[in-house]
């Protein structure tokens, strides 16, 4: 699935809608990297990185967020001399 074309120096962030360059330098300086960070954040950093953003913008990024994929992989080599 491709979320949105961009850079892969890029943040993560900019995937979410709505984050301005500022909201993106506040997430860096507080740890956040990726979305997962950004989802588990603690309210008081999150609404630090919100910050100025309408009710409507901040559902916008919480719906995204959520929407988000979480894909895990797996993968053991059961035979190496096949190799």
């Amino acid at each position: 699935m491709i979320v949105q074309g961009m850079w892969d120096n890029d943040s993560h962030l900019k995937q979410l809608p709505h984050l301005s360059e500022n909201a993106l330098k506040v997430a860096a300086e507080a740890g956040v990297e990726t979305i997962y960070d950004f989802q588990e954040l603690d309210d008081k950093v999150r609404s630090r990185i919100l910050h100025g953003l309408k009710k409507e913008q901040q559902a916008d990024i919480a719906a995204v967020s959520n929407r988000y994929p979480e894909i895990e992989v797996a993968f053991a080599i059961e035979n190496e001399e096949q190799l």
